[in-house]
């Protein structure tokens, strides 16, 4: 039964369903393969994102847990009077950034923009802050 089955695809009269038939079981297996070819990649791969994932997320909470401390050291230093930008606080908000690798810069911002920071210094005109895409407001005038 199954013998006959076989012979009246092949027959030449049937090229119709047998090109058909070659062209369903080709998309199948491809199909199949590339199935089984993504299982294989993730599983493979799972374990190397997860760790990836993980370390990025250890890196924001190294960087949220530094630009906190150089706010609270910044906050505390302009809060003991004076002028934000004087050569004393801005001396002392480098002393503050330096140990931490993940800050480059930290600086007092006004209405008008940055007037000063650790490393330019005081600046002659206020660096205006509206092109920058993303913006971390403080409330008291402190940022990093």
């Amino acid at each position: 039964m199954v013998r006959s089955k076989i012979q009246a695809w092949i027959r030449p009269g049937k090229r119709k369903h047998n090109l058909l038939i070659l062209s369903l079981s080709l998309f199948l297996s491809g199909l199949l393969f590339f199935m089984a070819s993504e299982g294989v990649a993730y599983l493979i791969f799972r374990d190397k994102v997860k760790d990836y994932t993980s370390d990025v997320l250890v890196r924001a909470e190294s960087l949220l847990t530094q630009t906190e401390s150089v706010q609270v050291a910044a906050k505390s230093v302009s809060e003991t009077g004076g002028w934000p930008c004087s050569r004393e606080n801005l001396n002392h908000l480098r002393v503050v950034v330096w140990p931490y690798p993940l800050i480059k810069d930290a600086g007092y911002t006004t209405k008008s923009g940055l007037t000063c920071s650790a490393l330019w210094g005081n600046l002659r005109t206020p660096f205006s802050l509206d092109h920058f895409d993303k913006k971390w407001s403080f409330p008291q005038g402190c940022g990093s």
